[in-house]
């Protein structure tokens, strides 16, 4: 006898009514979050993994004894067996979990059957001898909610899309074709080149340094006075830098013309907020918190970057009313690096995570999508606020990202056939001397780990200016004896046979020996409770410690930063 299959549910109905009921558990769990936070529960909520164990037991237990969920029940279709009767407890456990964990194989392709078959059953549904009809019921209550669910999917989906593919279009649209290898280097003879260990005197450069180099203030100054952009690419963390950085902000204003600082530490998205702190009358230290804890990673606590922040309001306030005001824009783009860690893709160093946390792979695709594209979206919003605006500016950003000459390689058969440009690259080969890039000096090694040939170039460097006793200072790099050295046991240099220490860095700035340089200080407090909730598996990750606490958290990185 052939079934009736004229009343079964299609593919768009049951996607609504589980909508529906991603809603509701998403409020339940949202409302238990902020419960436990405002009544001082401070705990781990693993927010994915309590989502998908919700799902199960909701959707499982409705159906048993209801034979649908409240998403069901508002849209008018009621799970049954393939005799039209209800499904039994265990089946409808059995569907609710395993039989749907089934069916998201291969991307989700086991729902999206139901739309491809006549019987209107996904694959869930063949397992667990289900099927899903309409019910005769008011079609009010089920036009009123089915305009609902279409009306918040809409506008929820639409907003999550609003956050990633601007800033993706426009990293695209920063982007050099990396099919063709056509770098200046690349037409270099390497007999132009010195390798630093074969240097064994180094007079003609320490001479060159007394008479050439200046005061890393003067220096920089000079150097944003005439270009559109200056790039200061950093080693994270340093002390030393940020207070140098600090203190020129100033002299960048009245001497160079610059009106904008850029920074990679803080996210665009917050530049509207950081606007309204540097142009406050009064400096509102709760919203300098908030922008500082917006960082990506959750846990760039250094000081002295947000001190920064300070820095341009103190400015700003001392201006004339009619004076144009500095601008701190951040670059990043707003995506949560946490979610990352925890996923361990391509094998984190630091060790593995529990199982519970892979179930954050949905909120860590938004933040693998802009991960991935983080150079262009940076690129592109210094383009924006910079150039697109004739301000005159300065970025701090990691060295790594602000070379104009080099980018990652893309190596076949142990040959280099692409290249991948970096932030630097994209606005370098697009402004050409409009953008100027600095070196924060440190060591150019970057993940070469072989202790028998350990990269010599920052030791060379260092000792050369030490020996010419000119202190601090800064120099540019192009037409200076330093520019056609090389290093190739620096991964800088190891890709590319012919490439100087020109095509690494434009200019230099150093401040003192790297062995006397000091990490930043820890923020008071800037681990908070809802960030310890949030993140606690990934602060354990890097620490390799368990934590109890906020106040653990930020014990832990306040004595690693005074080590």
């Amino acid at each position: 006898m052939k079934k009736d299959i004229s009343n079964n549910a299609g593919f768009w109905i049951r996607f609504l009514a589980i909508w529906l009921d991603f809603l509701l558990i998403y409020a339940i769990l949202k409302f238990l979050f902020y419960s436990l936070l405002f009544s001082s529960i401070y705990v781990y909520f693993n927010f994915q993994f309590a989502f998908f164990i919700l799902l199960i037991v909701y959707s499982a237990v409705s159906i048993a004894f209801k034979g649908q969920t409240a998403g069901k029940w508002l849209l008018n279709i009621k799970v049954y067996n393939t005799n039209a009767e209800s499904l039994s407890f265990i089946r409808s456990v059995f569907r609710e979990s395993i039989a749907k964990i089934f069916s998201s194989l291969f991307l989700f392709f086991g729902f999206l059957w139901i739309g491809f078959t006549s019987e209107k059953r996904g694959w869930h549904d063949y397992l667990a001898g289900s099927t899903v009809k309409k019910e005769a019921s008011p079609v009010k209550r089920a036009f009123v909610w089915r305009a609902v669910a279409i009306l918040s999917f809409m506008v929820l989906s639409g907003s999550y899309l609003a956050e990633i593919i601007p800033g993706i279009y426009h990293s695209w649209k920063m982007e050099i074709p990396t099919t063709r290898l056509d770098l200046p280097f690349l037409h270099r003879s390497a007999s132009k080149l010195t390798e630093v260990s074969k240097i064994k005197q180094d007079t003609v450069f320490t001479s060159w340094i007394k008479k050439n180099s200046q005061n890393p203030e003067n220096y920089l100054v000079g150097i944003a006075a005439h270009h559109k952009v200056t790039l200061l690419g950093e080693m994270h963390d340093k002390k030393d830098n940020l207070i140098f950085f600090n203190n020129v902000i100033p002299y960048l204003y009245f001497k160079s013309g610059v009106r904008c600082i850029g920074m990679e530490v803080m996210p665009a998205c917050m530049n509207e907020r950081i606007k309204k702190l540097v142009n406050n009358r009064q400096y509102d230290e709760k919203l300098a918190i908030e922008i500082a804890r917006s960082q990506p990673w959750r846990g760039w606590g250094d000081k002295e970057y947000w001190n920064v922040l300070k820095t341009v309001w103190v400015l700003n306030k001392s201006l004339p009313v009619n004076a144009p005001k500095m601008r701190l824009v951040g670059l990043d783009g707003d995506w949560e690096g946490p979610d990352i860690g925890l996923l361990n893709i391509g094998g984190d160093k630091k060790g593995p995570t529990p199982f519970t946390e892979k179930f954050k792979i949905f909120p860590a695709i938004k933040a693998l999508l802009i991960a991935i594209n983080r150079e262009g979206i940076m690129a592109n919003n210094i383009e924006h606020e910079m150039i697109n605006k004739g301000d005159k500016g300065v970025v701090l950003v990691g060295f790594a990202h602000t070379m104009p000459q080099l980018g990652r390689p893309i190596i076949q058969d142990h040959k280099v056939v692409a290249v991948k440009e970096r932030m630097g690259m994209l606005l370098g080969r697009k402004y050409n001397d409009d953008i100027f890039q600095i070196e924060l000096f440190q060591p150019l090694d970057a993940e070469v780990e072989d202790k028998a040939h350990p990269p010599l170039i920052q030791h060379f460097v260092e000792t050369v200016i030490n020996k010419s006793a000119a202190g601090a200072v800064g120099f540019s790099i192009k037409n200076s004896p330093f520019e056609f050295i090389r290093d190739s046991y620096s991964e800088y240099f190891e890709f590319y046979p012919s490439v100087c220490y020109g095509d690494v860095a434009k200019g230099l700035i150093y401040l003192k020996p790297l062995n006397k340089m000091k990490s930043c200080t820890w923020t008071e407090d800037y681990i908070s409770n809802e960030m310890y909730m949030k993140y606690k598996p990934f602060y354990q990750l890097i620490a390799k410690q368990k934590f109890n606490n906020a106040k653990e958290v930020n014990e832990y990185f306040k004595k690693k930063y005074a080590e």
